[in-house]
């Protein structure tokens, strides 16, 4: 089948893309990348330093770093980079404003993707895209819906004292986050992980998902999907302050250094002997809620 898997241009994204190429393997892949950044995310002190490490040091600093750095033979990483994707694993790479301009319209009409998969996208897809893929559209989204709608589910999950986080794969519709639910996938919150190094690991889970149905998808079968319960519905916008203060209260950090370095590592040549990089294996999965 041809996917098109539009992500966003930061850390969590690239590893998502990473977790794609290889989960997806062997369907033609298009990857679609948007680099939105909001004003409030510049603007707030506690959003822009989750923005400096999740965007502006991997994307804009460690990122080019390696990609002019020479690989010895043998000497790959367990992640690539944006650049590396196309490079070593020959998945086409688009950088995109608002995926509904015409143009990009256009070039996605033209590619006559199968099926679209969201993971981690910023943009709300609109008719002229919902109407392109001959067997519809699907999001990964970081939270377990219809009750952890929106930004940073992991955060107002921890915050709101769950025990685990979780991530669902549901059908695009016209909604923000409101589509029917294929599945979803529970991760627990254990001592001392960050909730950076939460929601990096369940996209992996969620894309697996996703991966898990594609039989049904290419044979044309329908896929089994529950509507969400508009009752239960809850939708989060971007964290306060005081709610940023509210979680360290907790002791859960947002992002753990130590953690931080070692996924950072594994774009370095010659990670490649250890684990698959975004491997849904690795990320403590509690297995599907149904």
């Amino acid at each position: 089948m041809r996917i098109l898997v539009c992500s966003k241009l930061d850390l969590a994204g690239v590893v998502a893309l990473n977790a794609a190429a290889r989960l997806l393997a062997g369907h033609e892949l298009h990857f679609l990348l948007s680099d939105r950044v909001t004003a409030l995310e510049r603007r707030d002190p506690g959003l822009a330093e989750l923005l400096f490490f999740e965007r502006d040091l991997p994307v804009e600093h460690l990122f080019p770093a390696l990609d002019r750095a020479p690989f010895a033979p043998g000497a790959a990483p367990e992640c690539h980079t944006v650049a590396g994707l196309t490079r070593h694993l020959g998945i086409p790479v688009r950088l995109r404003g608002d995926v509904n301009q015409p143009q990009t319209v256009a070039e996605i009409r033209a590619l006559a993707p199968d099926v679209i998969l969201s993971v981690r996208y910023e943009w709300i897809f609109k008719d002229a895209v919902l109407a392109i893929p001959r067997c519809g559209l699907y999001n990964v989204h970081p939270g377990e819906l219809p009750g952890y709608g929106g930004v940073l589910a992991p955060f107002r999950a921890a915050l709101a004292g769950e025990p685990q986080a979780a991530v669902t794969l549901h059908v695009i519709d016209r909604g923000l986050d409101t589509g029917p639910i294929v599945d979803i996938r529970r991760l627990p919150f254990t001592p001392g992980r960050s909730i950076f190094d939460v929601t990096v690991g369940l996209y992996p889970l969620g894309i697996a998902l996703f991966r898990d149905i594609l039989p049904r998808i290419e044979a044309g079968e329908p896929v089994p999907a529950t509507p969400q319960d508009p009752a239960a519905r809850r939708y989060f916008s971007f964290p306060t302050q005081p709610e940023f203060q509210a979680l360290a209260a907790k002791g859960v950090s947002l992002l753990d250094l130590a953690q931080y370095r070692q996924l950072l590592s594994r774009f370095e040549p010659g990670s490649g002997l250890g684990q698959p990089c975004g491997d849904p294996g690795a990320a403590g999965a509690c297995g599907p809620s149904r």
